[in-house]
């Protein structure tokens, strides 16, 4: 019996000398960070972040964070859409860390196990941002990322990032295909419009276009979400007037419940409507 337990100790410390000499490996062979003049995509993204936030020109090291980023291109795309993901820390490197050697115990290394974020999700989407055009590659993993959103959960988060990389026609048919597509839930065309309407807040002719193109939609869902959307660009584009003006057409949907969603949509916009039989007063 005690030879037993021995044996399961030596089996079990075996295992842990594996799963340690496994992830330092792992960790010392994975792919390198993409760099611009000695600073680390992370590092130039976080510059842009901080100033951003500052309204500053984000400067470092001779050059705006902003060309930095975009001389790493499209080879920083994989490292960014890793950090807008939003994963807990994997166990496996929750377990594994403490059993690695001191001198391999650094934020490197917690870094590359998944405990520690260099970015927040927030942080890394301007990354997106300031490589502009160029981040249209990312567009088909953001749309799964749309697509695995919690259902009862608004993914403002996930429509940002989906039209912060879809300036261009080729990914904003893409959204349209998605919204048109009625083979697929009822929720993912909704997050599909939302993302088009974001887009046409910039001004693009051909995402208002997709817009207007579900104002008649046979799904209510989708038909409210696009007349919600329509509803932000003209509050945005034409003041409070075009929101009046789309409020009574609204009324006379034949669903009660478009009716009454975008109504209390559009009102928080235009707090000043009055809801009444014949339309706003």
């Amino acid at each position: 019996m005690v030879g037993g337990v021995k044996w399961r100790w030596v089996i079990l410390v075996l295992v842990g000398c594996l799963a340690v000499v496994a992830a330092v490996v792992a960790v010392w062979r994975r792919e390198k960070e993409p760099e611009y003049r000695g600073k680390k995509l992370s590092e130039w993204v976080e510059v842009y972040y901080s100033s951003a936030a500052q309204n500053k020109v984000p400067y470092s090291e001779g050059v705006t964070a902003e060309d930095a980023i975009r001389q790493i291109g499209t080879n920083g795309l994989p490292w960014l859409l890793k950090w807008v993901r939003r994963r807990p820390p994997p166990r496996i490197g929750s377990f594994v860390y403490p059993k690695l050697p001191k001198k391999f115990q650094n934020d490197f290394t917690r870094c590359h196990l998944g405990l520690q974020l260099k970015l927040t999700p927030w942080m890394a989407s301007y990354g997106f941002q300031a490589l502009g055009p160029a981040a249209e590659g990312a567009v088909p993993e953001l749309l799964q990322m749309l697509r695995e959103a919690p259902p009862n959960v608004f993914p403002r988060f996930e429509i940002r990032l989906c039209a912060l990389c879809s300036g261009r026609t080729n990914s904003i048919s893409t959204f349209i295909t998605v919204a048109a597509a009625t083979n697929e839930p009822s929720d993912f065309r909704v997050r599909a419009v939302m993302t088009l309407g974001e887009i046409s807040r910039h001004g693009n002719d051909a995402a208002i276009a997709g817009v207007e193109r579900f104002l008649a939609d046979a799904d209510p869902a989708v038909r409210s979400a696009a007349q919600f959307a329509k509803a932000l660009v003209e509050a945005q584009m034409l003041g409070t007037t075009a929101v009046r003006i789309l409020l009574r057409e609204t009324l006379n949907d034949p669903d009660p419940k478009v009716r009454q969603a975008a109504a209390a949509k559009l009102q928080e916009i235009d707090p000043g409507a009055v809801l009444g039989v014949g339309g706003p007063k």
